[in-house]
């Protein structure tokens, strides 16, 4: 498949007593609102946990401070945690820059996502 470096593909499916909602491609400003309004879908379901996969995510840091917004609305539904899961270690840097450890758990695969869920008060 070509990509054509503005394009986002996102999937949703289902964890363990989750939702996934899986990227892939460019996160960008131009594509930021697809990769929000597709999280807070998911939320609005009110599953047990939500878990948004960036591990096939090329971002521009400004596109990431979405992930701030949907943590805010997303905290309205305490019953539906959320977990990013960030494979590459400049993508964790970018997410710890943004101070979103310290908001959302931040894991290395959907196993980490999924323990981490289950560990949300």
């Amino acid at each position: 498949m070509v990509r054509t470096g503005c394009r986002l593909d996102i999937r949703i499916g289902e964890g363990a007593g989750h939702l996934v909602v899986q990227a892939t491609g460019d996160l960008s400003l131009r594509t930021v609102s697809e990769l929000r309004d597709a999280l807070l879908k998911a939320a609005a379901e009110q599953p047990r946990g939500l878990v948004c996969d960036l591990r096939e995510v090329r971002a521009t840091r400004e596109a990431l401070t979405i992930l701030h917004v949907v943590a805010d609305q997303v905290a309205d539904w305490p019953a539906s945690p959320l977990a990013l899961v960030a494979g590459g270690r400049t993508l964790r840097y970018q997410l710890d820059r943004l101070g979103l450890r310290r908001r959302l758990p931040v894991v290395a695969d959907l196993d980490a996502a999924a323990a981490a869920l289950r560990q949300s008060p």
